[in-house]
């Protein structure tokens, strides 16, 4: 199935009220992001020490799958991570109000925003060489 597979859920509240706060988050995640592909040993080091039992090597290999199984769309070349192409995303509802048999089929404009996003220049666009 074609579908995208991560989000950022926020409360309406929160967007409605401060969506300042949801700016921050968002690029708080971004810059987290960044560091992680720029440094890739650095995050899976930094995961061992807050958990100390788990091993190295297969955090490095989970990351590094990750990266190239979930992260690493071709489509971000274009829209940048944290965007999605419409037509896509809607069948990706269609697939899910199908399979969850929903009483009712939301509009895109009900499960994603692009109100948040930084402009394209300022998304990552290259997660893998």
């Amino acid at each position: 199935m074609d579908l995208s597979s991560n989000c950022i859920v926020v409360s309406r509240s929160l967007a409605r009220n401060n969506p300042q706060a949801v700016r921050g988050l968002l690029r708080g995640i971004k810059s987290g992001l960044a560091a992680m592909l720029a440094e890739p040993d650095a995050a899976v080091a930094a995961v061992a020490r807050r958990e100390p039992l788990s091993d190295v090597a297969v955090e490095r290999a989970r990351l590094d799958a990750t990266v190239r199984d979930e992260i690493n769309h071709p489509e971000i070349a274009h829209i940048g991570l944290g965007d999605v192409v419409d037509e896509r995303f809607e069948r990706g509802i269609d697939i899910i109000v199908r399979a969850q048999a929903l009483p009712r089929r939301p509009a895109m404009a009900e499960v994603f925003l692009r109100d948040f996003l930084p402009p394209l220049a300022e998304r990552i666009t290259r997660v893998a060489s």
